[in-house]
């Protein structure tokens, strides 16, 4: 069906960003090789839409593309420290290369122009303007993707330059901490390593309110859900 949509004139561009979202490997390959950017049109790129849902085929299909690693949540969510570390001046502030925090609705201008009702609009556009973009944001928004994606080492050093553990960044809907998100995606090691750190397994998300053993239910992942459960006890 996509390659009959293909050849019969439809957008590239828009699918390999939507591939991202829903980890097809398949239909991204098929349109990067029918002349889709690899790196989008501009915005959101189709690897931070597929690094934000933690979809590893696609991850995998579009950094062997080349994708561009043009921001610090990018260079975080595929542990690359070696680009975090370039995106930090001498004197330790950030370069303007780091970028500003964004998520998949886009911006207040792009969130403006989609076909969401008012009322949805006015939702997303609160929260957007709600996100930090200082320095501290932006690494924090950066540390919440190392978690994601079971980046240690990038996730240290991110504590290094100054990112603050226990708190929930701007940049994500179901709003939590590191540590939410590392026991949604089944990172065990990574959930271990930021108990080890300090952090707090009693923060509720701002959303559905739940703590991290409750997003580690529902990412399906009960033997996780243990380990965070008796960090309680303790």
């Amino acid at each position: 069906m996509a390659r009959i949509l293909i050849d019969a004139g439809a957008d590239l561009n828009g699918p390999l960003g939507a591939c991202g979202g829903c980890d097809n490997a398949a239909a991204a390959t098929l349109l990067l090789n029918s002349g889709a950017a690899v790196d989008g049109l501009g915005g959101w790129s189709p690897l931070e839409e597929a690094l934000y849902w933690n979809s590893r085929r696609v991850i995998d299909v579009l950094t062997q593309r080349g994708a561009s690693i043009h921001n610090l949540r990018i260079a975080a969510g595929l542990g690359r420290t070696d680009r975090i570390n370039a995106f930090f001046a001498d004197d330790g502030s950030l370069r303007p290369e780091a970028g500003t925090v964004n998520w998949p609705w886009g911006d207040l201008s792009v969130i403006e122009r989609s076909n969401h009702d008012r009322a949805a609009k006015d939702m997303l556009a609160s929260k957007f303007a709600s996100f930090s973009q200082d320095r501290q944001g932006i690494i924090d928004n950066a540390f919440v993707y190392a978690c994601i994606h079971g980046h240690i080492a990038a996730a240290k050093l991110l504590l290094q330059r100054g990112a603050q553990i226990n708190t929930i960044p701007g940049g994500f809907d179901y709003s939590g901490t590191g540590l939410h998100y590392a026991a949604l995606n089944g990172q065990r090691a990574m959930v271990e390593w930021l108990i080890e750190q300090g952090a707090d397994v009693t923060v509720q998300d701002t959303k559905v309110f739940k703590i991290p053993a409750g997003w580690a239910e529902y990412g399906g992942h009960p033997k996780l859900k243990e380990v965070l459960l008796r960090s309680l006890d303790q």
